[in-house]
Order: C-alpha cells, then sequence, then structure tokens
C-alpha cells in the first residue's frame, strides 16, 4: 500500500510540475457587481478566518483534545469554511521542531479539518511548498481525498490557484495569491484577475492575498494598491493573510478589503495580539451582501469566537485602527 501511495503521489506532483501553466492574460471588460439572490432563495454564508497552522505545538494541542470544539457548531450552520493553510499534509510527517519554521502536518489533520467544518483551503503562502513542489503536489491530493477544496499556489499564479464551486446555487470563484516571495509583479496580478473575472462574469469573486508585513497592524502601501486594485478589476471582497496579527479593513469604492484576519490556530504564545483573530461571515442574500465581524480569541491554540463584553471592546479598540477606511460597525456588522 505504501508504495502504491507513493506511485499516486509521484505522478500527481509530476503532473502539478509539467503541466502547471500561467493564464494568458488578456484584457477584459468591466466586471459586473455580485449578481443579486432572489427573496425566496436561502442566504447563503461564507466564513473566512485567518491562518491555520497544525505542526509544532499545535500537534502536541490537537493530540490531547478537540482543539476546534469551541468554534465547530458554528462552523456547521456555514456553507463554506475558508482558511489559509500554513503548511503541507504529508504521509511521511515528521513532527516539526519547535524551534523550527519549515512546517509539516500530519495526514491526520484531514479528518481534524473536515470534521470541524472547513470546506475551502487556500495553499497560497510562504509554507505550504516548506517540503517542496512534491509536498504541495501532495498536500493538494491528501485534501481532495476527503472533499475539501484546496485553491492557490505557493509560486506561481495558475490553474491551481483557482477553486470555482456553485454554493447554494451560486457560482463561487476562490483565488489564492502569494505575494511574500517579491516574484509577482501587480501588473501580472491584475493581469491574472482580469483574465478570471472575463472568464466567470457572473460568479461571485473572492481573492485570498498572502502579503505584507508580519505583525505590522496597518495594511502597507504595496498591500493598500494591490487591494484597491483587485476592487477595480471587479472583485467582489479580499480576504489577506501572513502577518499573523489582524490589520485594518477598507471600504473601497463599496466593497470590502480585509487585509489581515490574523492567527485562528498558531502557537505563537509570545503576544495577546497573536492570538486573537478575526473572522467574517459573509451573508449574500435578497441582492446584497453583508459582512459581520466575528473577533477570536486563542487559548494555546483552541480557538473561540468571543461574546458580550469582550467581543464589544475588541470591536472597539479596532474602530481605532480604521478611522480613515470608511468603516462603521452597527451590531457587529459593516456599514
Amino acid at each position: 500500500m505504501k508504495l502504491l501511495a507513493g506511485i499516486i503521489v509521484a505522478f500527481g506532483s509530476l503532473f502539478l510540475v509539467f503541466y502547471t501553466t500561467v493564464v494568458d492574460f488578456v484584457p477584459t471588460p468591466e466586471s459586473p457587481k455580485i449578481a443579486g439572490v432572489a427573496s425566496k432563495e436561502k442566504a447563503i454564508n461564507i466564513i473566512f478566518v485567518g491562518d491555520v497552522m497544525l505542526g509544532r505545538a499545535v500537534e502536541v494541542a490537537y493530540k490531547k483534545e478537540d482543539i476546534f470544539k469551541n468554534v465547530a457548531n458554528i462552523f456547521s450552520e456555514a456553507d463554506a469554511v475558508v482558511a489559509n493553510l500554513e503548511g503541507p499534509i504529508l504521509s511521511n510527517h515528521i513532527k516539526t521542531p519547535n524551534n523550527s519554521y519549515k512546517f509539516s502536518f500530519a495526514t491526520t489533520t484531514l479528518d481534524i479539518l473536515k470534521n470541524a467544518g472547513f470546506t475551502d483551503l487556500s495553499l497560497a503562502n510562504n509554507h505550504t511548498d516548506n517540503s517542496g513542489r512534491d509536498g504541495y503536489a501532495e498536500t493538494v491530493l491528501n485534501l481532495k481525498s476527503v472533499g475539501l477544496y484546496p485553491f492557490g499556489d505557493p509560486n506561481l499564479m495558475s490553474e491551481y490557484s483557482v477553486s470555482a464551486r456553485e454554493i447554494g446555487g451560486k457560482k463561487f470563484i476562490f483565488v489564492g495569491i502569494n505575494d511574500t516571495y517579491g516574484n509577482l509583479t501587480t501588473e501580472k496580478i491584475f493581469g491574472f484577475v482580469k483574465n478570471l473575472r472575463e472568464k466567470f462574469k457572473d460568479g461571485i469573486l473572492i481573492v485570498c492575498m498572502h502579503w505584507g508585513e508580519e505583525y505590522e497592524f496597518v495594511a502597507n502601501e504595496r498591500q493598500v494598491k494591490i487591494g484597491r486594485g483587485l476592487i477595480d478589476l471587479g472583485t467582489d471582497v479580499v480576504v489577506g493573510s501572513h502577518p499573523h496579527v489582524v490589520q485594518n479593513t477598507e471600504k473601497y469604492n463599496g466593497r470590502y478589503i480585509f487585509y489581515s484576519l490574523g492567527n485562528f490556530v498558531f502557537d505563537q504564545y509570545f503576544s495577546t495580539s497573536t492570538q486573537q483573530g478575526l473572522a467574517v461571515k459573509m451573508k449574500i442574500a435578497e441582492a446584497n451582501s453583508e459582512f459581520e465581524l466575528m473577533p477570536v480569541i486563542s487559548n494555546r491554540s483552541i480557538p473561540a469566537f468571543m461574546t458580550g463584553e469582550e467581543r464589544a471592546s475588541w470591536l472597539k479598540e479596532y474602530l481605532k485602527i480604521n478611522k480613515t477606511s470608511q468603516i462603521e460597525i452597527i451590531d457587529d456588522i459593516l456599514k
């Protein structure tokens, strides 16, 4: 069986290496807004969370108890749960040492993710290739084997950057782009997304960007340029990761850019800000979309949604870094 599994993974790896091609960049017309949802249709709820890292001390934690016990009930009510998976899932997994940044996750995490309610996982980051192209290819195959939807390429913008699927009767296009290696120009990023907007004229286009500077609470100039450019091209919402802390949110031309949702599950226990994150629930109904902010607190890699005064206090403080972002929060909903 191990030999057979090795052949399957090797074949998948070769397929990704030799048949991954960058999508042609072509001019496209102005993109449409989110299509309306008839009032008789059920509302569609998509939850976005930040970085999920299942190695190092997190591996110790999930072997002791269900680390997603506090959030699974909320996840189960959503039509999709989207996260940035910060590392490869490998059959030859060896536990990542506590001082290492070369991550590896065991295949047992597949069922953990599935049972918790995750559905769509971005692999467009600087850790899913920690075991090379073969490790990335195996991760894609492993996630698909349990019915999860991977999207995003750590090194390229290609067909593997995109996952297009139907949710609640509507077409969603999830795109993952890693901007941390410095190998992408803004022109290439914009050309890639313009091409997708043309290809999926009526779909809801969601771009997940891995970008920015670690531990900075406000987006930098490049993030703003890319984020606004993506909105101008017809992207319906931009969701960011990588800084490990929550960054500001911006309302630009009527659409939202969440520059960083921070950590959702990580073992960065050295500060309060790295153990807090932001989940966002996107609700689409009756020709409108709204976004609910759901702050998260993590206790030694066990996340929970804040409630009551803790939640209200966090949101109040969060508004302070959003003074120029044209956002307003009423009853936890962005306005």
